[in-house]
């Protein structure tokens, strides 16, 4: 049988996607795209008192309310649990053997005639001609013997119009044949199209409130026929269907006549808006009367789970019978969430509203800072999400990043987490090409270099030096591999471009600008100080040429009044004749940051929250953006962890990633940290993070020197060995946590194995039944390599809900969901009313 499967099944979507409904843009349920009306909340408040009474089981009140707005009688209406209520109660009702279904149409005609073993007739819509009802057919169809006939006014999913006439006529020529006319869209429809029900004893009419009001939880439909009809239907529907909330909310409905037309007037616009803006498409598009359009691609089951993939439902076509694999039906929808739609749609198909390049070199922009941490990578994820919304197919680069933060792309490649997050600002998967070269700091003097997100040894620093002129022609390969992918490449600079020491060498700043071609962006951070003696500085100290680059200034997390920086702005215009671009005001959005440097520079917020989690600051930390999520959840105090003493009085202390586990290892020996951790590990939980999970172990080997020699003793926490190895494991892992079991995705980036000598509880398995950690017997210890894991919002709850039992508090259970989504549009938002974008664009041509 085909897939007879409804859309707006938001909470599986939510579950796949490892998110919370609240952060999908659903498209696959056609309602009220003004979302619930304003009085909504008034009306279910004034309610709840009467809802502690049983309903009157007449409806009297709603059922009179109901017949004026229909124009009929009390007698010819019922109230129903949402339309669809009706369908399991027709068979005592309608005494008919044979059905006929106009196709494509709502999937419940089908289901219930099936269910009910009736004869089936269908007969099918032509898209030829725009699915308008053939009705000589179906009137040859009744000439030969009665049906249950299901019709719709307007159609779903074809916007097809029944007209009243042909209606009429059909129901006095053939009166034992029955007609079920689903009205579900008809309060979207505008007046010309809309028209009052008729009552004949061989007609139903199904009306749905719930898609108008835009509150699918909250059900209400009525039933008009005759009285006798109506009789028979009360006597077998259940007693009380229909809450007190729902009855109010329907009385409050037919109240408010200037809101139902609000909602038409708003849904044309946007309808109109739409249909305009899809015209760039070489779709064909069947415009409706409703509140859905019907569109047809050959790639349009690609493109459905690209749109998936960004959070983002449509309701495919071929379980519609008579609609093939090519259709997709599509809700209208506020603005802001249609533009969301028709970036991804240019995305996926290749197109660009603003840019078509002439040749097939992209354009670039470039952002520098004037010191690290001045704001470079959240500039750049703010200004990708704003072009690609506005249909610019643009993705990052940053030639070389150095950072301990890392992640790994699907194709098990090693790459800097702020490239991970403006390619997700971009709407995009992150691939390593995005930053060809990733170093990450082993010692003072050293660190380990990425090449393409593949390991490529330990080198000192004469030792890149002499290996920096090959890195940049895998610089340039690189992007001159995006540029033919994208319209535009955003370049982020590290660090300042005029460290005279280090210029000479210089691969990532100005050495990168003048190669790309692309104007530069020059950030800095008016929050340390000095800034426009940072930007005049730097400025001076760039070269003639390198100056014409600089495209103007940006300062960047600014607190106060705008108008008390016009004398610096005039003077800093006045000695370097460049625009300053944007002032953006100081934000916190809990997004992840790049390297340790702001990390290491928190402080500990005061006060005291439920739930005291703390994390050890060693000197190599790595994927401190593992522990991000925790910041958001209203019950956690984060403690960054920097003396022995602070242990004390935490619920759960966090042993984190490390690029350089003996050496960290050795630091929390000699400094007091592992007698503390030992004196309270009956008093605490203590979790360990890849590095973190081998330094809990009896012992771990490194016979590569990859970080130390021979061997070192673990804290002894958990019976478990970890020997270094010369692969290093580069993996996204999907796993079950198995004392829930909870699904939970990860990856993982470790040069360890890790077996345990004694039994453990087996706690995270893969697909592959390979174990990713372990807890002990019985003491809350353990371990893992799977870096993201609070990234997971059902773990993380269910992890804290935990801690909260154990301290004898109850569950919160409304704790938020973790989405970047979500913050990169907000800072998007910021940047954009904050910044000249028009002057950057029109410079770059667009």
């Amino acid at each position: 049988m085909q897939d007879l499967e409804h859309g707006g099944n938001i909470w599986e979507a939510a579950q796949k996607l490892n998110t919370s409904p609240e952060n999908i843009l659903d498209f696959s349920a056609s309602l009220n795209p003004l979302g619930p009306p304003p009085w909504l909340n008034q009306v279910l408040l004034q309610s709840l008192s009467s809802s502690l009474a049983y309903p009157d089981p007449n409806y009297t009140l709603l059922r009179e309310q109901a017949a004026k707005y229909y124009g009929v009688k009390p007698e010819n209406i019922f109230p129903l649990n949402g339309s669809s209520e009706l369908f399991p109660f027709l068979g005592p009702l309608i005494d008919l053997k044979d059905a006929l279904i106009l196709q494509p149409s709502y999937l419940e005609y089908k289901l219930w005639a099936t269910r009910h073993k009736l004869n089936l007739k269908e007969i099918f819509l032509s898209p030829a001609n725009n699915f308008t009802y053939p009705w000589a057919e179906i009137e040859k169809v009744l000439a030969q013997k009665p049906h249950l006939v299901f019709l719709a006014h307007p159609n779903n999913p074809t916007g097809s119009l029944l007209s009243q006439v042909k209606l009429k006529e059909l129901v006095h020529k053939f009166p034992k044949s029955f007609f079920i006319v689903d009205m579900a869209f008809w309060d979207f429809l505008e007046s010309k199209h809309k028209y009052l029900p008729f009552i004949a004893p061989n007609l139903l009419f199904l009306y749905s409130l719930t898609k108008i009001l835009s509150t699918p939880g909250i059900r209400i439909g009525f039933a008009l026929s005759s009285t006798e009809f109506i009789s028979a239907l009360q006597q077998n529907l259940p007693t009380w269907s229909v809450s007190t909330l729902a009855q109010e909310l329907a009385l409050a409905y037919f109240k408010h006549p200037l809101w139902i037309e609000k909602t038409r007037k708003t849904l044309e616009e946007l309808k109109t808006t739409f249909l305009s803006q899809l015209q760039e498409f070489s779709w064909q598009i069947h415009s409706t009367p409703a509140n859905f359009l019907l569109l047809s691609t050959p790639r349009a089951q690609e493109f459905r789970q690209y749109l998936f993939q960004n959070r983002v439902l449509v309701r495919k076509g071929d379980n519609f019978p008579g609609l093939g694999p090519d259709f997709l039906r599509i809700a209208i929808r506020p603005l802001k969430e249609q533009q969301r739609f028709l970036d991804l749609a240019r995305h996926f198909f290749k197109k660009s509203r603003s840019f078509s390049p002439s040749t097939n070199k992209a354009r670039a922009l470039m952002v520098q800072g004037t010191a690290s941490n001045a704001g470079k990578s959240l500039l750049v994820a703010a200004l990708g999400r704003l072009l690609a919304r506005r249909g610019i197919r643009v993705a990052p680069f940053k030639a070389q990043n150095m950072a301990l933060n890392s992640f790994v792309t699907q194709e098990g490649l090693e790459m800097g987490r702020a490239q991970v997050l403006q390619a997700q600002a971009c709407f995009l998967e992150p691939k390593a090409i995005m930053n060809p070269i990733l170093l990450k700091p082993s010692s003072e003097t050293g660190a380990q270099v990425i090449v393409r997100g593949k390991p490529l040894g330990n080198f000192s620093v004469e030792e890149y030096i002499a290996y920096k002129p090959k890195a940049f022609e895998v610089v340039k390969e690189c992007f001159q591999q995006l540029q033919k992918d994208y319209d535009l490449v955003l370049i982020e600079g590290a660090g300042s471009p005029v460290e005279i020491n280090l210029k000479e060498h210089d691969i990532v700043n100005m050495k990168m600008a003048l190669y790309a071609s692309a104007p530069v962006l020059l950030v800095g951070d008016i929050n340390l100080g000095g800034i426009f003696a940072s930007f005049v500085g730097t400025y001076s100290l760039l070269s003639p040429e390198e100056q014409k680059t600089i495209l103007g200034f940006v300062i960047n997390k600014f607190r106060g009044d705008k108008s008390l920086l016009q004398p610096g702005l005039a003077t800093l215009h006045q000695i370097t004749r460049k625009p300053t671009l944007g002032i953006i005001p100081y934000f916190d959005f809990n997004l992840p940051e790049e390297d340790s440097v702001s990390f290491k520079a928190q402080s500990n917020a005061s006060g005291s929250k439920e739930l005291r989690i703390g994390i050890l600051d060693l000197p190599h930390i790595s994927n401190f953006t593992d522990f991000t999520p925790l910041k958001e959840e209203p019950d956690v105090q984060l403690l960054i962890i920097r003396t022995p003493e602070e242990i004390k009085e935490l619920d759960a202390l966090i042993l984190p990633g490390s690029k350089n586990v003996f050496t960290d290892l050795n630091y929390l020996k000699t400094k007091g940290f592992a007698t503390k951790i030992l004196e309270f590990q009956t008093q605490m939980e203590i979790v360990g993070i890849c590095g973190g999970y081998q330094m809990l172990g009896l012992e771990i080997e490194d016979r590569y020197f990859l970080e130390g020699k021979g061997s070192i003793k673990g804290l002894g926490l958990l019976p478990l060995k970890s020997s270094l190895s010369l692969q290093k494991e580069l993996t996204q892992s999907k796993a079950t946590y198995l004392p829930q079991p909870l699904t939970v995705q990860g990856y993982e980036i470790h040069h360890g194995q890790t077996t345990p000598v004694k039994k453990l509880i087996p706690l995270f398995q893969d697909s592959k039944q390979k174990i990713l950690g372990y807890k002990h017997l019985s003491l809350n210890i353990w371990g893992t390599y799977l870096h993201g894991l609070f990234d997971n919002d059902g773990f993380r709850h269910f992890w804290l809900n935990r801690l909260r039992k154990a301290k004898g508090l109850g569950p919160l259970n409304n704790r938020p969901s973790f989405d970047l989504n979500w913050k990169l549009d907000k800072l998007a938002d910021l940047v954009e009313k904050n910044m000249n974008l028009d002057y950057i664009l029109k410079h770059l041509g667009y």
